[in-house]
């Protein structure tokens, strides 16, 4: 299946809480979680996107560019939202490299 094709429910919604991709306007929301996050992110998580993120502005820049990359299904970066507060909680990172070794799994099987 070409990755165009997925039809990914945007957002998911489960009692507690709102799974959707970034996008325009979640740079603060960003920045402040690395900000908020500095110290577990350096210890566990040193690769994590928003560790490095140095001002709002870049964070901003980055949410966009993160909704780009869901919009051309290149890589699938998931905010979690508490729903009671709208709260930012965490984040879930899909990459699509399962995508392209199916592709080449049909190519040389079928």
């Amino acid at each position: 299946m070409d990755k165009m094709l997925l039809n990914i429910p945007n957002p998911i919604e489960t009692d507690r809480l709102t799974l959707r991709p970034y996008r325009a306007g979640d740079g603060q929301l960003l920045f402040d979680a690395g900000v908020r996050n500095t110290e577990h992110l350096s210890r566990f998580e040193s690769g994590n996107l928003i560790l490095h993120l140095n001002s709002v502005e870049h964070a901003e820049i980055t949410a966009r560019q993160l909704a780009v990359d869901w919009a051309a299904r290149n890589c699938f970066f998931i905010g979690l939202f508490e729903k009671a507060s709208s709260e930012w909680v965490g984040q879930i990172v899909c990459r699509t490299y399962k995508l392209a070794l199916a592709r080449i799994y049909d190519r040389l099987c079928c």
